[in-house]
């Protein structure tokens, strides 16, 4: 018998095989990865401009905590759009 592995999976997929939990980053896929991009850009887009107005260093924190794990997507998107 041949069994075949997927590697990737929707929020709906993943909810139907593991049952509960969200995805994690490397077994999403493209789809998946450009909406949870999209969404980022908008909670660091949201956070700068509080962190304009509020200097608290937590703040900061989380915007390069956030910033990290967009830049991380990002270089997966790019790795499954070039094939890798």
């Amino acid at each position: 018998m041949t069994f075949s592995k997927k590697n990737e999976y929707s929020q709906r997929e993943w909810d139907r095989t593991v049952g509960y939990g969200q995805v994690p980053k490397e077994y999403m896929t493209l789809n998946e990865l450009e909406r949870k991009h999209k969404e980022l850009s908008k909670e660091v887009a949201t956070l700068e401009k509080q962190r304009s107005v509020k200097r608290d260093t937590e703040l900061w924190n989380v915007i390069r905590d956030k910033k990290k794990e967009k830049l991380d997507i990002k270089t997966r998107i790019e790795r499954k759009k070039n094939g890798l």
